[in-house]
C-alpha cells in the first residue's frame, strides 16, 4: 500500500522524503518509497517506479529530526530557487 501511494506521488511529480526513527525502521521499504528502487541488491537495479529525487533519512533518535528537516528544506529550496 505504501509503495502504491509512493508510485502515485511520483506519477504526480511529487518528491517523497522518508524518515525512519530508531532501530526498528524498515530501511529497505523507506528507501524504496523515496527513490522507487529496491536497495537490497538481490536483483540488480530493480526499480519499482522512477522516483523524483527523494531520499531516505535514518534518525537514531528523535533529536536527529532537526538536522534531517534542515537537509530536506535545503533540497526543496534549491529546487524552487535553482
Amino acid at each position: 500500500c505504501s509503495m502504491y501511494f509512493s508510485y502515485l506521488a511520483a506519477q504526480a511529480n511529487v518528491t517523497v522524503y522518508t524518515i525512519g526513527i530508531g532501530a526498528g525502521a524498515n530501511r529497505d521499504l523507506l528507501t524504496a518509497m523515496a527513490t522507487g528502487t529496491d536497495p537490497r541488491g538481490d536483483q540488480p537495479d530493480f526499480t519499482h517506479f522512477t522516483g523524483k529525487g527523494g531520499q531516505y533519512f535514518p534518525a537514531a533518535k528523535p533529536s536527529d529530526l532537526d538536522i534531517i528537516f534542515d537537509q530536506i528544506l535545503s533540497n526543496i529550496y534549491v529546487r524552487i530557487v535553482g
